[in-house]
């Protein structure tokens, strides 16, 4: 399939050039002195770049001192910012706040620049600077380049059957896979593990270069919990009905997995990293009171933007997150290898 059409030939040519110029280093890329890993996408959301840095520190956050590098999308704050986990997400973005809260031992930093981040965390004392960077967002930012780059591309819209905004989801052109050290196809079906000449399909289809490595994820979704934990009734996720509220790109996995365990009776969809303001809170209130019965279940993302927004308390009681995480679907040991900076 073709990345463009008619309309998106002029910005398909301008990337192909963009992409060029930096290719024969005409234009230059700034390279850390520090080991690094980058996530990146040619397409617009959806691939689950949070979910996926997570689980690279699962991986390594135990042997290296790591940091996280953003920048911070969302947030209401200018410059260089270091998240601290008593932050509210219009200081430091929602994804951010979200890794630092769950491993509170990586430094997670936000800054337009990604440059000026780095920069800072090279210049700091050598006993205690980072060991390992890993940056949310980097395929598309060619300002900088990570040691070893992963594309994520989403198996259920891959970038090979998609086309150029704002007719379809790319951001890039598809070549740009082959700039990768390493692919991840996401969100596969649990129960799917490929064989080995279905991982050979994968790669011809998506044009991932031989010499890249290619693994699998798929979302493990948890029980739900509460989003206020000072302020919860747990018979609500024991009933049959739910109604649902999401602000990410793709919440069609989302709302599969609510169906899997309620019977869903309304919901509201909101724009990606919508901010939960007093007119969205609401239109939540409304719909929790419409549905007396029912459990009112959110996102994580949404979790961490709403959980400091004034919400009354009957809604509060009601509402619960679903945690997810990425796990990786064979070749755990592989992918070790291909990541961490001691094994490569």
């Amino acid at each position: 399939m073709r990345p463009y059409n008619a309309l998106t030939y002029p910005y398909f040519l301008i990337l192909k050039l963009r992409n060029m110029l930096y290719d024969r280093k005409i234009i230059k890329s700034y390279k850390p002195s520090i080991p690094s890993i980058g996530l990146g996408n040619i397409t617009v959301g959806g691939t689950g770049k949070t979910p996926h840095c997570e689980m690279i520190l699962r991986l390594l956050s135990d042997k290296y001192r790591t940091a996280v590098v953003s920048r911070g999308y969302g947030r209401k704050t200018k410059g260089l910012r270091e998240v601290d986990i008593n932050d509210s997400p219009s200081e430091s973005g929602d994804e951010p706040l979200q890794i630092k809260r769950k491993f509170p031992g990586t430094r997670v930093i936000v800054s337009e620049s990604r440059i000026k981040a780095v920069r800072m965390l090279e210049n700091e004392d050598a006993a205690t600077r980072p060991q390992l960077i890993v940056f949310d967002d980097i395929l598309q930012h060619r300002k900088i380049t990570s040691g070893n780059t992963i594309v994520l591309i989403d198996y259920n819209r891959p970038s090979y059957k998609d086309t150029l905004l704002p007719f379809g989801r790319l951001r890039d052109i598809p070549a740009s896979v082959g700039r990768a050290n390493n692919a991840i196809i996401t969100k596969m079906p649990e129960e799917y593990v490929p064989t080995d000449e279905e991982a050979g399909m994968f790669r011809k289809e998506a044009g991932i270069p031989d010499d890249c490595g290619l693994f699998f994820t798929s979302i493990r979704y948890g029980n739900p919990e509460p989003v206020f934990r000072d302020c919860f009734e747990k018979r609500y996720v024991y009933s049959n009905s739910a109604v649902y509220f999401s602000a990410i790109a793709d919440d069609l996995l989302f709302k599969s997995i609510i169906r899997g365990r309620y019977r869903i009776t309304e919901g509201l969809k909101f724009k990606d990293h919508r901010r939960f303001g007093k007119k969205e809170i609401r239109k939540i209130a409304r719909l929790g009171e419409k549905h007396p019965e029912a459990v009112i279940i959110t996102t994580e993302k949404d979790m961490v933007r709403i959980c400091g927004c004034d919400i009354p308390d009957k809604t509060r009681m009601r509402m619960f997150y679903i945690p997810i995480r990425m796990e990786l679907q064979r070749d755990t040991a592989e992918f070790l290898k291909a990541i961490d900076p001691e094994m490569r």
